[in-house]
């Protein structure tokens, strides 16, 4: 729905004929934001690339009795959590991934994803609202197998 008057916007700024003949100016993004957009970027098992609208809270590895694992976390502002995986699902399914729903209610859901010869990725939502908050932010946690 957000996105639908950002493409009106841009149809009809594409529409306007600017009557000079320049030669289109290029301009470099600060530093800091071309910083900022990198880190938003996640890269899973594959190289598949997510960029996503949250702040990465945490990128770190964990180790248990069953391995390796690297676990990324990312806040989210003003999204439920079926809005949130279903931009990472449709990333996913063009990359190849299967998605299999485990568990689901109003204030979590875990989503598994699978991919031929690529280690699973789990993917975790679950909606926080803490004491003083107005709304509740969800958080993402991406979590795989490190070899």
């Amino acid at each position: 729905m957000r996105i639908l008057p950002l493409m009106l916007m841009a149809a009809l700024l594409a529409g306007c004929d600017n009557a000079t003949t320049e030669a289109p100016k290029t301009t470099q993004a600060p530093k800091e934001a071309q910083a900022t957009a990198k880190a938003n970027v996640i890269y899973l098992p594959d190289n598949t690339g997510l960029e996503l609208a949250g702040r990465k809270v945490s990128d770190r590895e964990v180790t248990n009795e069953r391995g390796k694992y690297r676990r990324i976390s990312i806040v989210f502002n003003d999204f439920k959590p079926a809005e949130i995986d279903k931009s990472v699902a449709t990333i996913l399914k063009q990359a190849g991934y299967k998605r299999k729903e485990r568990s689901k209610d109003q204030e979590s859901m875990h989503v598994l994803y699978r991919k031929k010869d690529v280690a699973p990725v789990t993917a975790r939502y679950k909606r926080v609202l803490k004491e003083g908050q107005k709304k509740a932010k969800v958080t993402l946690s991406l979590t795989w197998k490190v070899n």
